[in-house]
């Protein structure tokens, strides 16, 4: 369990320099991880985003970086843990209980394409499917609604930790200025070096029918609608 829980640390902090801090610092934004040598699963706030060195965090990111489906596909569905620890006599709330202490300001849920489990596998990533939810409205929402609402999902790890499955479209349509968009590493290459003024599908040049996402292509954002994602992506790549 231990090389396990080292594993998937060391896969989330790959992940993260390869992908999510180049999307904060193309936004301006200074990252300080912390602490540097810190496992990533065991922090409530992982990033702090800030204008200059010295200024106020914008931000206070939780990253919830996640490998991807087996079955293929996008998520669907994002956990949210009512309870750290349900073990009698130990009991203690989880993250997203609205008594439970945290510093958050983002819950920062990053969906990679790629289910693979092995060390490496980071390498085989080529994008990053994620949600941007500020917390405390979450949290706020979540409990109106009531935990019994939702699926629950049991760990089966010693501290047996219990969630609730909430469907990503719930969240999107309920949670004001939640987003949901794709990253893709620096090293793609890009057409163009135009941001784009309006949100016109870059693939198809449809007029803008409010479906496009944006997506972070290289140092520049895109927008593209689903279906034009990956027609994208192959000609960017030179396919």
């Amino acid at each position: 369990m231990i090389r396990e829980f080292v594993r998937d640390d060391e896969w989330q902090k790959q992940i993260a320099g390869k992908f999510l801090d180049p999307f904060y610092r193309l936004r301006g934004w200074i990252v300080e991880r912390f602490p540097g040598d810190h496992s990533m699963q065991r922090l409530h706030v992982d990033v702090s985003l800030r204008r200059t060195k010295d200024g106020k965090p914008e931000h206070s990111i939780d990253e919830k970086i996640i490998r991807g489906l087996r079955k293929g596909g996008p998520a669907e569905k994002i956990n949210l843990e009512t309870w750290s620890c349900s073990v009698p006599g130990k009991e203690k709330r989880g993250w997203i209980d609205l008594d439970e202490p945290s510093k958050a300001t983002v819950l920062f849920v990053c969906h990679a394409d790629v289910s693979d489990l092995s060390a490496e596998s980071w390498r085989k990533v080529t994008c990053l499917d994620c949600v941007w939810i500020p917390f405390q409205p979450l949290r706020i929402w979540f409990w109106k609604q009531g935990e019994e609402r939702w699926e629950r999902n049991d760990n089966h790890q010693p501290n047996r930790s219990i969630s609730r499955k909430v469907p990503i479209t719930e969240i999107m349509a309920n949670v004001a200025n939640a987003k949901r968009f794709t990253i893709y590493p620096p090293e793609v290459s890009t057409i163009d070096t135009l941001s784009p003024a309006v949100r016109t599908c870059h693939q198809c040049n449809k007029p803008h029918d409010g479906t496009e996402r944006e997506i972070l292509v290289g140092s520049f954002l895109r927008w593209l609608h689903p279906g034009c994602e990956s027609a994208f992506m192959e000609r960017v790549r030179g396919g």
